[in-house]
């Protein structure tokens, strides 16, 4: 018997045929209200910490750490989640992006945003200091291709394979065309390092 796994709370409720369908829909809109929340969340208990722990941290009473953990997003001020994370070595990084972004395109955001990033990274090969430029270098050309490739591999891993197969030949309507004379030429050293990886 296999167990049906479900992408959110709503699909569950809808699986049991309450027949309660704004029920439903108003319980994803708190949720909708509360993402931030429960990231702020995620992380007090992936250190393990109590309210009370992270009361001592923030400087408050246990229960103005409940109070904001059981509240919305649009209840928190911006020095309260910048006190939350500093309480947890953590820093705040906004990102503004039209509201109606869908998933892909936050992940374009991020891809460009990733583009940006390295291109500060390549910046430092070609500094006065080897052993940064080498390090830089090393990072650039090896270790990001290859944490990219795995988590592109751990997302193309759990597609149905029935829908996978159901793409071949579609590679045209990809973002990247690898015959985009705007892409580097391959260099088969560092295509080699990869695969050996």
């Amino acid at each position: 018997m296999t167990t049906k796994r479900f992408a959110t709370m709503g699909e569950l409720l809808r699986s049991m045929d309450l027949g309660d369908e704004q029920y439903i829909v108003e319980h994803e809109g708190r949720m909708a209200g509360r993402r931030l929340i429960q990231r702020l969340l995620a992380q007090r208990l992936k250190r393990d910490l109590s309210q009370k722990d992270m009361a001592s941290k923030f400087g408050c009473t246990q229960s103005r750490i409940s109070k904001l953990e059981t509240g919305t997003d649009d209840d928190l001020r911006w020095g309260d989640i910048k006190q939350y994370l500093g309480s947890l070595d953590l820093a705040p990084r906004v990102s503004i992006v039209p509201k109606e972004f869908k998933l892909v395109d936050q992940i374009k955001h991020h891809a460009f945003a990733i583009q940006d990033l390295l291109n500060r990274v390549v910046e430092f090969t070609n500094g006065p200091d080897q052993n940064i430029a080498k390090e830089a270098a090393k990072f650039a050309a090896i270790e990001v291709p290859i944490n990219l490739a795995k988590t592109m591999i751990m997302a193309i891993k759990a597609i149905p394979e029935e829908i996978l197969r159901s793409l071949s030949g579609q590679d045209e309507d990809c973002a990247l065309n690898p015959e985009d004379p705007n892409l580097p030429e391959k260099d088969n050293s560092i295509t080699q390092k990869i695969q050996l990886a």
